[in-house]
This record gives structure tokens, C-alpha cells and sequence, in this order.
């Protein structure tokens, strides 16, 4: 599958003009075999291109012949009895079924509906935008229907919330500050969550302020956070007093929070909900914590808890940096470095998926020589995020869940979150040198025909 690379400024590639699939995309016509030779008025009609149908017999006494493939049938039928009576008309041949063709953009089948690079023709590129600047680390992005939220993951970090069709602001106004690296943020449909060094934190998406609905008084390490329709669920890792890792919950309302899992391991890490279980992941070291050495297990529990059973899990040299998931797949964003011929390391970024009933996980996007920033997914496909490990830049890769062509978009700096809607893509990017250079952007994506 061809994988274009678009510069951010401009998106200033071209895609070649379409091609004809064949004959052409028409909708209507057959390219089959003629119909059998018909009767006194039977006439067996052909086109081109069109999906296809079978031929029908024609009826003795000069019934029109059968359509070839994909043919509309013509023709006035002879007289029934006493007329010229002609012979039985032999049917059409039956055309090869199958899908209606869709056209050819630079060599690739291409849906002109949902393509970002060919957005109701060939070579039209949905645009980029800029909607915030001035920002340090922007990270966790996320999404509802009226506002867009993110964060800077820095020790004097930020929280921060802009309506949805913001554009070109500088230095935005933040929600919460002094935050110790926020991250992990996630939504209700009142509050806005995430994680901090010290505690669960949590604010209404109206107006308020931000409180701490959850700490650990021996100083146990938080994970990461997710929430569905009644509760906040999030990890934690060990700590000295020997207490476990764990999962917990807290109902949305408030209260107090409740342990759902619990192993005797290091830490839980990565943590994604569904309407019936809690995934999580834990990473296993075998050896030196600090050799890379490790399996990354993937466990599930009941939304109200019970015994963790592993659901899959991937060694060595590979971290689970992200989970999500739907009521079908959990979505597993994935990075992998190994040791290669010094200097050399072998980096890659991907995504793959594993049905929540279990069974193999499949890969579904991914890049090589970029380590993992972020992923989401909406109804066209997957979004992946990487950046470059060792010199400027990144890329985002998308792959479409059906017809049409895969994205690859080049960035001109380090691609740090990413989040999408149905219509949006929003994505953060920044160098780390505390300059204050960071940028959220937002890509209309391609709906009906339309950029968005």
C-alpha cells in the first residue's frame, strides 16, 4: 500500500490525476457477454464498466434475450401465439459480481468520500491549521463534541481547554496549573480527569477548579486514567511498604476509591475501559530492570473486579505506551527498540489490536526508525503519531478501514499527542528545549466528499 509523505507547511505534495478503473467507474452499463440470440423482437443489450448481473433466459416466442454482464435489458418482446414465433432466445452470460469499482488516484484505489489526500478528487489535500501556540509539552489530547483539552507534561505543567473551532491562539489561558507532569487525560460527560505525580485530579468542564479526588498517603505511584459512564478507574505501581500494584475505581459522583485488581508486581501502567471490562498493563523484567529486557502483559479484569487474567502479551524490547477500547478490539499502541550493530538501534511505532474475547493480536499501522508519541481511532481508521529518535521531526501514519489510501504525514518537529474525531484530527508538537515552541493543530478530515 503506497504511504505519500506530505510536509506540514502547505501539505505541498500533489497526488497524480484519477485513472480510469478499466472502462471507467460508471455505475450502470455490464462489459459482459452479449445476450443469446433472441426471437422475432428480441434484442440482448451490453454495456461497460458497470457491477455485474447474471444473464436471465430469454422466453421462447421472442422474449428479449438475457443481459450480459451487468447489461439493462431492452428490447420489445415478439408476439406470445400465432405471431412470428421465433426461436427460444438463449440467456446472457453471467457476469463476474463484485464491488462497484472505485477510481484510481497515483496508481491506488482510492474513496473519494474519506480521503485526506483526495478528498472528492484526486490530489485535493485536507489542510492543516494551527490552534494554539506559545505551549511547553502539549500532551493527552483529547475531544468531546464542543471543546478540545490537553495538557503540558512538565513539573510546573498545565491544563488547558479551547473550544473546538479555536484558531491561532497564543499562550492560551490554562484550567489548572501547578500540576506535576499532567497526563492521561480523560472525559466525562460534566469533568475532565487526569494523572499528576501526587494524586487523580479532576475539574467540571464548565468552570470550577481543580481538586484531587485520589492520593496515595505512602507516596504509591500513579499510572494512568480512564473513565466510562460511572466511574474513574486508574493504576498505581508498588511501593516500599510492600503493598501491590493495583487498579482502582472511584464513581463519579466521589467517594471513596475502591481496589478492583491487584498483583504482586512493580507497577500497572496503560489502563482502558469498555462496558464490560478494565484492561491494564504490567510490564515483567526479567534480569535488570534497566536491560530492556521485559515482557509487556496485558491483563482484564470485570468492571467490578475480580482476579487479573492476561489477555496477550509481547517480548522482549517492546513498551505499551497506550491502550484503547471498544466493545469488539482492544487497541494496543506499541514501542519497540532493539539493540542493533553499535551505534545503530532498530526503532518502531505501531498499533495493533487484540479481540476483547482474546486471540492473536494483529498489527494495523505503524513506522520504522520513530518511537511511539500517540494513537487514536475513529470510524475512516487508525492514527499513529512518531517522532523521529534522533534528529527533528515526525510523522503521523493513518490506516483507512476500508478502501482507500494510507496517510503519512510528515512533521517538521517532534509530534507529541494526537487525538480524533470524526471530522478532526488534532495533534501537538514541540522540541524539548523549554522555549515555549509548542503547537496544537487541527486537520479537517475528509467527510462526504468535504474537508472538514
Amino acid at each position: 500500500m503506497w504511504k505519500g509523505m506530505v510536509g506540514v507547511v502547505g501539505l505541498g505534495a500533489s497526488l497524480a490525476a484519477c485513472s480510469a478503473d478499466g472502462a471507467g467507474s460508471s455505475f450502470s452499463g455490464g462489459g459482459g457477454n452479449s445476450g443469446g440470440s433472441s426471437g422475432s423482437g428480441g434484442l440482448a443489450s451490453q454495456g461497460n464498466g458497470g457491477a455485474a448481473s447474471g444473464g436471465t433466459p430469454g422466453a421462447s416466442g421472442g422474449s428479449p434475450g438475457g443481459v450480459g454482464n451487468g447489461g439493462v435489458q431492452t428490447g420489445d418482446g415478439g408476439p406470445s401465439a400465432g405471431g412470428g414465433g421465433g426461436a427460444t432466445a438463449v440467456g446472457g452470460a453471467t457476469g463476474a459480481g463484485g464491488a462497484i469499482p472505485k477510481p484510481y488516484c497515483n496508481g491506488q484505489s482510492a474513496d473519494l468520500g474519506n480521503d485526506m489526500y483526495n478528498c472528492g478528487e484526486c490530489g485535493n489535500i485536507c489542510q492543516p491549521e494551527i490552534v494554539a501556540y506559545g505551549l511547553e509539552a502539549p500532551s493527552s489530547i483529547v475531544a468531546d463534541s464542543t471543546s478540545l483539552y490537553w495538557a503540558e507534561r512538565t513539573q510546573n505543567g498545565r491544563v488547558f481547554q479551547l473550544p473546538l473551532g479555536s484558531s491561532n491562539v497564543q499562550n492560551p489561558p490554562a484550567i489548572a496549573t501547578n500540576q506535576k507532569n499532567p497526563h492521561s487525560l480523560a472525559l466525562s460527560a460534566t469533568n475532565v480527569y487526569w494523572i499528576a505525580d501526587d494524586a487523580v485530579w479532576t475539574r467540571p468542564k464548565a468552570s470550577g477548579i481543580a481538586t484531587s479526588i485520589a492520593t496515595d498517603p505512602a507516596g504509591r505511584g500513579f499510572g494512568d486514567v480512564a473513565v466510562d459512564q460511572t466511574s474513574v478507574y486508574f493504576t498505581t505501581h508498588s511501593d516500599s511498604a510492600g503493598r501491590y500494584a493495583a487498579v482502582k475505581k472511584i464513581p463519579l459522583g466521589g467517594g471513596a476509591a475502591s481496589e478492583i485488581a491487584t498483583l504482586d508486581v512493580t507497577d500497572f501502567g496503560a489502563i482502558a475501559v469498555n462496558d464490560a471490562k478494565v484492561f491494564f498493563v504490567h510490564t515483567e523484567y526479567y534480569g535488570s530492570i534497566t536491560s530492556g529486557n521485559h515482557d509487556e502483559i496485558v491483563y482484564t479484569v470485570p468492571l467490578d473486579g475480580g482476579t487479573p487474567v492476561e489477555l496477550t502479551r509481547f517480548s522482549p524490547h517492546v513498551s505499551i505506551l497506550q491502550l484503547r477500547a471498544t466493545s469488539q478490539y482492544l487497541y494496543i499502541g506499541i514501542n519497540e527498540r532493539q539493540p542493533g550493530i553499535p551505534p545503530t538501534v532498530y526503532l518502531e511505532s505501531r498499533v495493533m489490536r487484540v479481540p476483547v474475547a482474546g486471540g492473536d493480536p494483529e498489527w494495523i499501522v505503524g513506522t520504522i526508525d520513530e518511537t511511539f508519541s500517540a494513537f487514536d481511532v475513529n470510524s475512516q481508521g487508525t492514527f499513529l503519531a512518531s517522532s523521529n529518535g534522533t534528529v527533528v521531526g515526525g510523522s503521523i501514519h493513518s490506516t483507512p478501514n476500508g478502501i482507500g489510501m494510507s496517510m503519512a504525514l510528515a512533521l517538521p518537529t517532534h509530534p507529541t499527542a494526537l487525538a480524533v474525531t470524526e471530522t478532526h484530527l488534532y495533534y501537538g508538537e514541540w522540541e524539548d528545549n523549554g522555549l515555549g515552541n509548542g503547537q496544537l493543530f487541527r486537520n479537517g478530515l475528509c467527510v462526504g466528499s468535504v474537508c472538514q
